[in-house]
Order: C-alpha cells, then structure tokens, then sequence
C-alpha cells in the first residue's frame, strides 16, 4: 500500500476531521458537530477529542480490523473519563463518523460507517463507492430545517440544534443511523466490502467535506484516481467554490480530509 497524497484543512483555526494511516490501512475520520460544543484540554471540542482518540487507536491497528480499534477506542475513552462523561447529556456526548480501507490478508476490506466514503478503483477500470446512505436522510432533514427557518426569519442555530438533538436520540438504533460513539454497540453496523488485492488498483478516502468537490462536480472522482487533478487542487477549487456558492448548506466551509493510495 502506498500512500500518493493526502490533505486535510480546517476553515476554522482548528478541525474534528483526522486521517489515519496504519499497518496495511488508511483511514478519514470526522469527528460529528457538537449540539454545543464542550472543550475537552487540549482540544477544542468533544467531537475533535473523539475523532482524535479514534485516529490514534486506528493507526496502531496491526492484529484486528478498523471496526475492532474503533471499538478500543471508544472503551478507552469511556473507561478513563468515565466520571467527566457522566456530567455530559447523552445528546452532548462525542461521536464520530469514518471510512477506511485495510489490506487483510490477500483481501481489501472497504468500510464505512456514518457519510465518509471509500472509492476502489478497480484494475480494470470499474469504480465503486463504499458508503453509509443511512446518515443522509437525518443530514437532509436538518438542512431543510435550517432552510425552512431562514425562509420564516426564524434563528436558523436553534433550528438545527433542535433537529440534531431529535437525531441524536435515534442515533445507533435500528430504524437510525449508525456512528462511532460512546453509545450503542456499533462494530457489526459497518459497511464492509471485500475485494481480491490483485484487482484493486487505487483507492480514495474522504470526509463528507471533501465529498463536496464531487457532489457539486467541481472535480470528477476518475479525475483525481488518474492524478489529472491532486487532491490539493481540487481542495483550492472547492474552497474558492464555497466563498460564493448559496447552495444554503448547514456549513458554508466544512472541515475536509482525503487521502489517495495504490495498491
């Protein structure tokens, strides 16, 4: 596995989004806003202290998967700061949402779990997008939310922490969406795909940040697995994008990370 480019940037003077690269794997993690934001020394909230325990767990992975250490990570955290997190409400309480690839063996696990995605491009050129749509209607409900206060004149702010607060509540159930947190049992709810090494050819991972460059086709996906744009590039074309788009999303600029590999 080698490593071709990676980036991560933070619109604000810190950010909830990590990288992870390990033994065989690399990861994108993003840490979930915060309702409201609580600091955690030395971080700046309780989602950039979880995204950054994960990450560390995940880049010593060498005899388990990244499910496993995500898991190692979160008993971690609740077992050394079991007494500060009893003061935190269970909506308050970081969770955090990645995707990964990991090379087992003669195999490729792709996982995903939460709106990170793992793109495996194929050695004869077919292209597949591994990713957790379960998130997206609970996304899209609090963006309308958003929308729908400032269309009234209301507090948009109120009008997202509302609907965050009602998400929460959903969080790591069944009829939910899934993420790594301190609640729930969330190691078997990841979405795994396997492929033979020998046909993977590259394989990029990103943060719904990042995501955007594709979604709002600035850059196409085929374009930086051929390197005809690097990722750094296509970071600037978003960033410069966001400064005037009025696409009304929750963030106008949002953390990003990516991370490009070939097998």
């Amino acid at each position: 596995m080698n490593v071709l480019e990676y980036v991560i940037d933070f619109p604000k003077s810190y950010g909830e989004d990590r990288l992870a690269i390990g033994n065989d794997l690399v990861c994108a993690i993003d840490g979930s806003s915060p309702i409201k934001q609580i600091a955690v020394l030395p971080f700046h909230s309780q989602a950039e202290w979880l995204a950054s325990a994960v990450a560390g767990a995940v880049s010593l992975c060498s005899n388990g998967t990244i499910p496993e250490y995500a898991r190692m990570a979160v008993d971690s955290v609740n077992f050394r700061y079991a007494e500060m997190l009893e003061n935190f409400p269970d909506e308050m309480k970081p969770c955090a949402v990645l995707a990964g690839v990991q090379v087992i063996g003669d195999k490729l696990h792709a996982y995903a779990i939460g709106d990170c995605s793992a793109v495996i491009e194929k050695i004869d050129g077919t292209i597949e997008v591994v990713t957790d749509n379960r998130i997206r209607r609970f996304s899209d409900v609090t963006k309308a939310m958003r929308n729908k206060a400032i269309a009234c004149g209301e507090d948009p702010l109120k009008a997202v922490q509302e609907q965050m607060t009602k998400n929460r509540h959903v969080m790591n159930t069944p009829d939910g969406f899934w993420t790594v947190a301190l609640k729930g049992s969330f190691e078997d709810e990841f979405v795994e795909r396997i492929y033979d090494v020998d046909d993977v050819k590259r394989c990029l991972v990103f943060s719904d940040g990042f995501e955007r460059v594709f979604l709002h086709e600035l850059v196409s996906i085929e374009d930086i697995l051929n390197r005809n744009v690097s990722l750094s590039s296509a970071l600037k074309i978003l960033r410069k994008w966001e400064r005037t788009a009025t696409n009304l999303d929750v963030k106008q600029h949002d953390d990003a990370c990516a991370i490009l590999i070939e097998l």
